[in-house]
């Protein structure tokens, strides 16, 4: 049975299930109320389980970041991170794009002023990885157009093509 205040929140299954990844994904509000000593350790298990699984999401988008700053500092850095910003889309190769900005704010970081960039280029190389494939302009088709057609001819960038100014 639900905690007293799961139940609060609406009582409907959409509402104890946002309290609940409220909660896991909030590891300064503590544990839901009204669980036994048992149930809360449970809960902590499930929460650490879940905060380890995203830092090393982040830990794979990141991996320059986390040379940069040390094993032990990384994770302590992404567990801040997942406070701040927990994800928001089911979808996890989603989840990171905001790291950069944070990492820009993040004051134990400020000793490495270029590690926003580093993560900023980072998450710029896994979303073109993850970027939907395209159809590579074949030479042949270039090499079959009448002179006449090169004059009007406009090639486009892949998609995944980003500026990225440091």
């Amino acid at each position: 049975m639900p905690s007293p205040s799961l139940q609060e929140s609406g009582g409907g299954i959409a509402d104890i299930q946002a309290a609940f990844a409220d909660r896991i994904l909030g590891r300064r509000r503590g544990v839901p109320g009204a669980l036994d000593a048992a149930s809360a350790r449970r809960f902590d298990i499930h929460r650490n389980n879940v905060y380890a699984s995203l830092v090393e999401a982040l830990r794979t988008r990141f991996p320059v970041v986390e040379r940069l700053v040390g094993p032990s500092f990384f994770p302590a850095m992404a567990a801040s991170f997942i406070d701040d910003h927990p994800p928001r889309s089911p979808v996890l190769i989603e989840y990171g794009a905001l790291m950069p900005t944070f990492i820009a704010t993040f004051s134990p970081a400020a000793d490495i002023p270029y590690l926003a960039d580093v993560a900023r280029l980072e998450w710029l190389r896994h979303a073109a990885y993850h970027a939907a494939e395209a159809e590579p302009l074949d030479p042949a088709t270039l090499a079959d157009l009448p002179e006449s057609a090169v004059g009007g001819l406009r090639l486009a960038l892949h998609l995944a093509t980003r500026v990225f100014a440091s």
